[in-house]
């Protein structure tokens, strides 16, 4: 029986945590110290797990939190049709200075997959013994909350990086709904974290300058977000740091040229092999903006 795709999530009976109905079977931990998440998909299984006991979560809609996996430090989880994505959110400065997030491991178990990191760009990759990627995350980065709405952050201050990650404004005393702490906002400071696959750990180490800056503004995300690998992809291709992988990223798409972080390219590849031997009279590719850098109205071609 068909079900429409639903990603709130629920108890399941056995005490871990389940979206109602995903295109990937994905449960998150109910607590305790099994896996923090689990992905399952054509056999083949992705396992990550926190090094510590985890409360048991809130779940509001499709994001699930264990509060204080570190003093100071929250670990929402959220599910998505196609996948999951993580978060670390560090309160405080006081949250910023434990000593475990100077190098952050997560025990990684697979079955039928191999994981690597690419040296040059960042990018995680599983691929299967047949070496199709069965799923993918981009370079992992962090953010603070400094928001150009606020009109307190100068494009100075913001680092090289920061223009793959801005994409939502808020304006001065918004705070942004549960499900908005995914997404950086405009004009926040960012860093990559460097990442190595050894020793079956997935180790991301946290920008420290970042992390612990005077002129950090707290919530810190760090963000090792993961995707499963599909022919639907998307990738920035961006000039100005062009050995930063943006392969798939957590992030809404972005098209055209801005000033402020010297413009970006854009692709997507989409799957059809369903439509093999058809004849199409018509195709509608349907994009919801929710931020432009101005107000002139200027074409976009597809």
């Amino acid at each position: 029986m068909w079900l429409p795709t639903d990603a709130a999530l629920q108890f399941a009976p056995d005490g871990r945590v389940t979206p109602k109905a995903s295109a990937v079977s994905v449960t998150f931990s109910g607590g305790g110290t099994g896996a923090l998440l689990t992905g399952v998909r054509d056999g083949r299984t992705l396992s990550l797990t926190w090094p510590k006991a985890l409360p048991k979560p809130t779940l509001a809609g499709n994001v699930a939190t264990y509060a204080n996996v570190l003093p100071g430090v929250d670990l929402p989880l959220k599910a998505e049709v196609e996948g999951f994505a993580q978060l670390l959110v560090v309160k405080t400065p006081a949250a910023a200075q434990h000593p475990d997030l100077a190098s952050l491991k997560f025990k990684l178990d697979t079955v039928g997959l191999n994981v690597s990191t690419d040296a040059t760009t960042g990018l995680i990759n599983a691929v299967d013994l047949a070496g199709q990627s069965a799923f993918t995350a981009s370079t992992p980065m962090m953010w603070d909350s400094t928001t150009t709405g606020g009109g307190t952050t100068s494009p100075l201050l913001m680092s090289k990086t920061a223009a793959p990650r801005v994409l939502a404004a808020t304006t001065g005393g918004e705070t942004p709904a549960p499900s908005d702490t995914f997404v950086a906002p405009s004009g926040a400071k960012d860093a990559q974290m460097p990442t190595t696959v050894t020793g079956g750990n997935l180790e991301i180490k946290p920008d420290q300058a970042l992390l612990t800056g005077a002129s950090t503004k707290y919530p810190v995300y760090i963000d090792p977000s993961l995707a499963w690998g599909e022919r639907q992809n998307w990738a920035w291709a961006y000039r100005s740091w062009p050995n930063n992988s943006y392969w798939n990223t957590k992030q809404d798409v972005r098209v055209g040229y801005e000033s402020e972080t010297n413009g970006l390219s854009r692709s997507f590849q989409l799957d059809t092999t369903n439509l093999k031997g058809a004849q199409v009279t018509k195709s509608t590719f349907r994009a919801k903006k929710t931020w432009s850098w101005s107000c002139t109205a200027t074409p976009v071609e597809l």
